[in-house]
């Protein structure tokens, strides 16, 4: 009997099956499929991280207008999605998560410009990747509200994560955390090179 149900589990988990990258949850709606969509990208999630506990790093006066930048850029990003190639966008928030992965390694401090343009520029690809061609009109501005909130939630929340952390134990952590971010993201991009994602 047991060789069985793990014959059948295995058959579970070896039978091929569709996978979509930006495939909506059935059921919760338009704005909860924009909410929880930079949660279950993995390339939009792994990148947010890495801006939220960076910019945790980052002088207090900077942070705020660095979430704003992002706002605002991913906002833009979002209008932009119906005149972009959605598969080329699909690698850029890896490369955000690279260098923010490695700045978050070294613990870099930014001035203030460049903190902007780095949450700005996150932002914007983030909203470049988050295209919906199935929706349209009120239910696609529904999933760009979603998403935006998402977005700006998940940020907010791990930069309170990051700027709480002031333990030595805590400190290493995030670096450490912020160079696997840049080993997945690189691994990732290699996949993806290769054609095997």
């Amino acid at each position: 009997m047991k060789r069985l149900i793990r014959v059948l589990m295995l058959g579970v988990v070896l039978y091929p099956a569709s996978a979509f990258a930006h495939s909506p949850i059935e059921g919760v709606g338009e704005f909860y499929n924009g909410l929880l969509h930079p949660i279950l990208v993995y390339t939009q999630l792994l990148s947010l991280v890495a801006l939220g506990l960076w910019l945790g790093y980052q002088p207090k006066k900077q942070r705020a207008t660095s979430l704003v930048g992002l706002a605002l850029c991913c906002t833009l990003g979002l209008v932009l999605t119906p005149y972009v190639d959605e598969n080329a966008m699909e690698v850029l928030p890896l490369f955000s998560a690279t260098l923010l992965g490695t700045a978050l390694m070294y613990r870099l401090v930014t001035p203030a410009w460049l903190t902007i343009i780095v949450a700005s520029g996150t932002g914007l690809l983030i909203g470049l990747d988050s295209s919906q061609p199935l929706l349209y009109d009120t239910a696609l501005l529904l999933s760009h509200i979603g998403n935006l909130l998402g977005v700006v939630l998940l940020v907010v929340n791990i930069v309170m994560l990051s700027q709480a952390a002031k333990k030595v134990w805590q400190q290493i952590a995030m670096r450490i955390a912020g160079s696997w971010i840049s080993a997945c993201a690189i691994l990732s991009l290699f996949l993806v090179h290769v054609g095997i994602t």
